[in-house]
């Protein structure tokens, strides 16, 4: 609920030149080299210039039609260029839609999926694509993704797009000496591969995210840039705050917790998400009786600091142990990061307490 950008400012100084390398490694990463620098049979490159081989055959043609593989054989073309090939894996998310309209005045969608009953089924080309170039589940398997999210910060994190569920990377013994590396989340595809599975493998397509955002309620539902929040893009704590039922500010009970939009953005994903009912359905797990009593009982102090310094001080000590975050850039650090800084904020009108 923070964007990434902000939360690799708690680590990075320079979070555009780090993000510009990390890209840079993913697609050294995807393309491996002998001992000769020329890249291996595994390498991105490589998989493209075998892709025309498949989609010239005859049985692909059985399989298609020929207007089909003529439109199909013109794509390949574009991907057999390896600088075209770098963009698609490097492309920023403003630049991910002119690769999806590229494809679009090549390609039709039939030739990548069709929906039958309001469910997806890929098609041939599509499937060549996930499976002989764009192979996400090679690559999610692979020692230097989960090395790149520890990069990334999400060795220790929560979801961006719900600050609510948490995101860890964990080793597993499985007997002595063997240990496996666990990331227990999924990357989110912002535009899902069964649509584009020429970005099933774009850098900036993967948003790190718990199963509840990415498998409950996404599932394969195609965001768009324009109007869903991408957190290498937008700050969703610019765009929302939190607000409780405003009885709350004399000690009553919490009744519902609405999503208040602050920010211009013309958003869809936090009704997607269903956030407001997520987080109406989690305030005892976030103990949010609890941070409206200590801020209910001392709103004397938030009026005024200076009418008992001693007291205002424990207030201060009360905040920082129920694990209210100061620095927005933080949110990601802890659950309920943004939910319990708004929560205070309503409180805390003049920001004494010193919310950043």
């Amino acid at each position: 609920m923070i964007s990434i950008h902000g939360h690799l400012s708690t680590q990075y100084a320079d979070v555009t030149k780090f993000l510009a390398d990390i890209v840079e490694e993913m697609w050294t990463d995807l393309n491996p080299v002998n001992r000769f620098k020329q890249p291996i049979k595994h390498a991105l490159t490589s998989k493209t210039g075998r892709l025309r081989a498949i989609v010239s055959s005859q049985e692909h043609f059985d399989k298609v039609g020929g207007d089909a593989q003529t439109r199909q054989l013109k794509y390949v073309e574009k991907l057999e260029d390896s600088t075209y090939l770098k963009h698609i894996i490097t492309a920023k998310p403003d630049q991910l839609k002119p690769i999806i309209t590229t494809a679009q005045s090549i390609l039709r969608e039939e030739d990548l999926f069709v929906t039958v009953k309001g469910k997806t089924k890929s098609q041939p080309f599509g499937d060549l694509l996930l499976k002989n170039v764009f192979n996400y589940t090679s690559y999610r398997g692979s020692d230097h993704c989960y090395r790149r999210y520890q990069k990334l910060l999400f060795e220790q994190a929560t979801c961006p797009y719900c600050n609510d569920e948490p995101a860890k990377i964990i080793k597993v013994a499985q007997g002595t000496p063997k240990s496996k590396i666990m990331m227990l989340y999924d990357i989110d595809h912002f535009y899902p591969k069964h649509a584009f599975p020429y970005l099933a493998l774009s850098f900036y397509n993967h948003v790190p995210s718990c199963k509840i955002c990415n498998q409950t309620f996404k599932e394969g539902k195609i965001f768009d840039t324009d109007t869903h929040i991408h957190p290498y893009q937008q700050c969703f704590d610019s765009i929302y705050k939190f607000e409780l039922n405003h009885s709350v500010l004399v000690n009553k009970p919490v009744e519902k917790v609405k999503l208040v939009k602050v920010g211009s953005f013309p958003d869809q994903l936090a009704g997607i998400l269903s956030l407001e009912e997520r987080y109406t359905g989690s305030t005892k797990l976030a103990r949010t009786a609890d941070l409206v009593d200590i801020l209910s009982k001392r709103t004397h102090l938030l009026a005024n600091p200076a009418c008992a310094p001693d007291e205002f001080n424990a207030l201060l000590d009360l905040i920082k142990a129920f694990g209210v975050v100061k620095n927005k850039e933080e949110i990601l650090t802890l659950q309920y990061g943004k939910y319990n800084r708004d929560i205070v904020k309503m409180f805390d009108v003049n920001n004494v307490l010193n919310i950043n």
